[in-house]
């Protein structure tokens, strides 16, 4: 018997990032639902309680982003995994002839040097936190974390479209309190094409991004509360909140890389996090490299198929003081019906400065 619809979406309903919306949610009724589908879901503070899903998108009201359970980048794996599903399903359930489109832009991987090890991961991670253990804090005085960073994924959307002919980064610069008080902006940084052809689509659609403007928030709820612990067994517990172990081997990972867009860390706590990500089963030691930022850095990573795809998560990690400088994902085997050459980069964080100061920008 031909699968009907209906089949089609109880097989989906478990992968709908929208799941968690009770019927006839007020929070779902006051936003853009390309927001929910990519994890870019926002919730208005009085009506936090009604979702899941986290990070940044305009909404009418109080500008204040609101963080919950479920991280950024799980959202948007979340996003990853959908996609592929409801592209297999509408083939399974002839939902009409598709249409073949050039490769969606992808950025150039970074390139590794040395001997792909699984054993050594440990010990090197060891080294660089004893070292950042033993060195001053530098990150300076102040009211304020002030972080810099840059994002892309291949799930980014502008104006509810997602961008397939460009990669097309977004800048994010954040002076957060403890309270999280502050202010955030995020803006929209030069596109990057593969060849002039790419460049030409994204003209075509309108330069998304070019003149976009700015998002800009004055308050932020943090995953975490208070400075993250020093011993690592405490911080391994506490990196957990939001970040369930039974998620897979990159969930630290993740936990990492959503504390170094949070808080400015002095050496005591980056030779913790050093210490925590060693214990990742199946950690590979992936050698040297230049980042997005052209540092030099040392690559640990680590395989997991936990979010649909197999996927390699890499870290960054900046040998001469612990700091984490960027964060890596890509389809190692397959790109199911994601319309990329295997192996893609699909999504990268670039973590650019850390301090603390006493005013906001």
């Amino acid at each position: 018997m031909k699968p009907t619809f209906a089949q089609a979406r109880e097989a989906l309903a478990a992968l709908d990032p929208a799941r968690t919306l009770p019927a006839g949610s007020q929070a779902a009724a006051h936003t853009d639902p390309d927001s929910i589908l990519d994890g870019t879901y926002r919730a208005p503070t009085h009506l936090a309680h009604l979702t899941d899903l986290t990070d940044l998108t305009h909404l009418d009201g109080p500008a204040t982003e609101r963080r919950h359970q479920l991280s950024r980048r799980t959202a948007l794996s979340m996003a990853g995994t959908l996609t592929a599903a409801a592209v297999t399903a509408v083939a399974t359930f002839g939902v009409g002839a598709g249409t073949t489109h050039a490769a969606t832009a992808t950025p150039a991987a970074l390139a590794y040097s040395g001997v792909r090890d699984i054993s050594d991961a440990k010990n090197q991670l060891a080294a660089i936190a004893d070292r950042t253990a033993a060195l001053p804090d530098t990150t300076g005085q102040g009211r304020y974390d002030h972080l810099r960073y840059q994002q892309w994924s291949l799930f980014t959307r502008i104006d509810g479209n997602q961008v397939r002919s460009a990669v097309v980064p977004q800048q994010t610069e954040q002076w957060l309190a403890a309270d999280g008080s502050g202010k955030m902006i995020r803006t929209f940084v030069a596109p990057v094409f593969s060849y002039h052809a790419q460049e030409q689509a994204w003209k075509d659609a309108g330069s998304p991004g070019k003149n976009q403007p700015p998002t800009v928030l004055t308050s932020v709820v943090r995953i975490w509360n208070g400075r993250p612990p020093q011993d690592p067994t405490a911080l391994t517990a506490w990196l957990q909140q939001g970040h369930p172990a039974a998620a897979g081997p990159q969930e630290t990972m993740v936990a990492i890389t959503d504390l170094v867009t949070e808080q400015v860390l002095n050496p005591a706590e980056r030779a913790a996090v050093l210490r925590v990500l060693g214990t990742i089963p199946g950690l590979i030691d992936l050698g040297t490299t230049t980042d997005r930022a052209g540092r030099p850095a040392h690559a640990f990573a680590v395989d997991s198929a936990s979010n649909g795809l197999p996927t390699r998560y890499t870290l960054l990690i900046d040998p001469t003081n612990g700091a984490v400088l960027g964060f890596e994902q890509t389809l190692t085997q397959t790109a199911g019906k994601l319309n990329v050459p295997i192996p893609s980069v699909i999504g990268y964080d670039l973590y650019q400065s850390a301090d603390r100061t006493d005013t906001t920008g």
